[in-house]
């Protein structure tokens, strides 16, 4: 019933436009819709009502049911008539051609239900009546929970009515208040003129591209919202753009075969975000926007651009994470994203690019591994991954997978390491720098042999240590058990209240940051004070006395 309005959207760009047009009428001068009235002849839905000359709009003039049809269909681009002749008295009507193509899109029924063979072309529009015509042409199914008013509940409207303030598209009738929507009233020409502004300008391409016809209307809306949404005005060139009615004149713009296959605005001060209709441009073999200052995460109609070969968007202010559907690209052999502030893992996904030759990630904020699907491009010859935060093992599929021969790794806030076969020589002769980003680390140990003595009944507490090696470092017990009483945690301290004798070798292991582990046997010794031997009861009290006195006690505590 409805086309496919979506294809055709656009996200503002016709306050300017109507702002351009301001002085189209010379009747709605001190009219509150005259932005409105503007608007809708600029966008040209409206020429007037007082043809020829049309240099009035009426904006206080009821709207009747035939110039209900004419909007519409002018604003939505209807074009099937159904074969004609849809309805018995429209015959004399000048409307006839909007009343037929209307019906045949769903959005009338007719005016008497149920036979429905009579429009009524010559009858007022009440507001109910066009809260129906809306709600069935733009397809708007949320009510927002109903009960939007409290004078349609009788109305067989209602459900229109709440759709369409849900929508945004009607305030109500009684401002400030807004309370009611006045269903029975009939809608003037100004009025009119606001609901259809509300409700189009987010839908509807440029009347440029509505006018053009070098590439599809969606193609050509697409343009345009890219303009709009990164203020075009601003663009150090923007030669053409919303001007010129040939959309493959503009600035940086290539076409053929009536599509747009190229956009190339490099270093063009182009600021914001790049338009989710991007994914309409289906022919698009080239994208060149570095240099710029585009914003937020690259939209996910991405995936769409099933021609792409050239995806270039370095240097700018882009945000993660990066879609997936980026690496279902089949034709995309250069991918150049370095210089944004994109962050997170590098993308195991990308290894599914059958086609990659070049692959530019350098200074983009990446952290963790470099993922080994990457060896699965074999097409892949070109790897550029300095200036990241990468660590861990340099994936040796890389070497065995791919064609290879520049790879830079270099200027790491991480330690990258060679992933066994993979020999060093091989990383080092294409990139000397490989693993600048590890220091030279000293080899771990553990040099305490004993750690503090205790006395059983006394609070304790004492750490073991550790040199070299990449901390922090984790440490555990992997034989042997502390003297009673006495905790072992995984940060080396050793905690508790000692409640028995004892002297002990536990084997402790440490492992650092980067996964090397040492081991090493660590002594501890708790004793008794001789003026607790005669309290105690697990030992005999002279056994007490004469360890008091023997146990040997190595760090002279």
């Amino acid at each position: 019933m409805l086309i496919g309005l979506a294809v055709f959207a656009m996200v503002a760009g016709f306050v300017s436009q109507a702002a351009a047009a301001v002085g189209s009428f010379t009747d709605d001068d001190t009219s509150i819709f005259e932005t409105d009235i503007e608007w809708l002849a600029s966008a040209g839905i409206t020429k007037g009502c007082n043809p020829p000359d049309n240099t009035r709009f009426c904006p206080d003039q009821y709207v009747t049911r035939g110039q209900m049809a004419a909007f519409l269909v002018r604003a939505l681009d209807y074009t099937d008539n159904g074969g004609g002749n849809l309805f018995t008295d429209d015959d004399g009507s000048i409307f006839e051609a909007d009343i037929d193509r209307l019906g045949t899109a769903g959005v009338t029924k007719g005016c008497n239900p149920p036979d429905n063979t009579r429009f009524c072309p010559d009858q007022y529009v009440t507001r109910g009546q066009m809260a129906a015509f809306l709600v069935r042409a733009l397809g708007y199914t949320d009510n927002g929970g109903g009960n939007l008013f409290t004078d349609d509940d009788s109305s067989i409207f209602e459900n229109d009515i709440d759709r369409l303030g849900t929508a945004g598209v009607t305030k109500g009738c009684n401002p400030p208040d807004n309370t009611r929507f006045c269903p029975d009233q009939y809608v003037t020409r100004g009025q009119m003129a606001a609901f259809l502004h509300r409700a189009l300008a987010a839908t509807l391409p440029p009347p440029i591209c509505r006018t053009q016809t070098a590439i599809p209307v969606d193609e050509c809306a697409t343009l345009a919202d890219l303009y709009n949404d990164t203020h075009g005005t601003s663009w150090t060139d923007h030669t053409g753009w919303l001007v010129n009615p040939n959309p493959c004149t503009w600035q940086g713009v290539t076409c053929s075969a009536g599509h747009v296959t190229g956009l190339d605005l490099q270093n063009n001060h182009i600021n914001g975000p790049l338009p989710d209709s991007i994914g309409s441009l289906t022919s698009l073999t080239n994208l060149y926007l570095n240099g710029n200052q585009l914003t937020g995460p690259i939209p996910p109609q991405v995936k769409d651009l099933s021609q792409l070969m050239y995806l270039i968007l370095g240097n700018n202010e882009l945000t993660g994470p990066i879609p997936a559907g980026l690496s279902t690209l089949p034709h995309l052999r250069s991918l150049v994203l370095h210089g944004n502030p994109l962050g997170g893992r590098i993308p195991a996904e990308f290894g599914n690019l059958p086609s990659l030759v070049y692959l530019g990630l350098t200074a983009a904020e990446f952290t963790g591994p470099i993922p080994a699907e990457l060896g699965n491009i074999a097409t892949l010859e070109s790897l550029y991954l300095n200036s990241n935060h990468l660590s861990g093992p340099v994936p040796d599929s890389l070497r065995t997978g791919t064609a290879i021969t520049t790879l830079a790794l270099y200027a790491q806030d991480g330690c990258l390491t060679a992933a066994a076969p993979q020999p060093t020589n091989w990383l080092s002769t294409l990139d000397p720098d490989w693993n600048d980003g590890c220091n030279p680390v000293e080899p771990l140990v553990i040099p305490v042999i004993w750690v503090r003595s205790g006395q059983v009944g006394d609070p304790y507490s004492s750490s073991l240590s550790a040199t070299g090696g990449v901390p922090p470092y984790t440490w555990r017990i992997t034989s042997g058990a502390l003297p009673a009483g006495l905790t072992f945690h995984p940060d080396g301290t050793i905690v508790g209240t000692p409640t028995h004798h004892a002297t002990v070798s536990p084997t402790y292991e440490v492992e650092d940051s980067v996964g090397t582990v040492v081991s090493k046997q660590v002594g501890i010794s708790i004793f008794v004070y001789p003026e607790l031997c005669g309290t105690q009861t697990s030992i005999p009290e002279l056994e007490c006395v004469t360890l008091s006195f023997d146990v040997f006690d190595p760090t002279g505590g």
